[in-house]
C-alpha cells in the first residue's frame, strides 16, 4: 500500500467517524428541546417581521411589541 492510498483511506475513515458522531449528537435526547425551539422559530413572531432590516438585525426604533414609537 502506497502513501496516497493510506492517506485516502484514513481520510474516509475519519469522515465516517465524524459523520457518525454528528448524527449521534444531533439525535441525542439532550438536544431535543433546543431543536424543538429552533424548529418553531420561524413561526414565533410573525408580527415583528416588519422590524427586521435586510441584514436580519432588529431595527432600533421598534419597541418590544413590534410597534414604532
Amino acid at each position: 500500500m502506497n502513501g496516497l492510498t493510506l492517506i485516502g483511506t484514513a481520510g474516509v475513515v475519519l469522515a465516517v467517524v465524524a459523520f457518525t458522531c454528528i448524527v449521534f449528537w444531533a439525535w441525542s435526547g439532550r438536544r431535543k428541546q433546543y431543536f424543538d425551539q429552533a424548529a418553531q422559530a420561524p413561526f414565533a413572531l410573525p408580527d415583528e417581521a416588519e422590524g427586521i432590516s435586510s441584514d436580519n438585525s432588529i431595527k432600533q426604533d421598534i419597541d418590544q411589541r413590534g410597534r414604532q414609537p
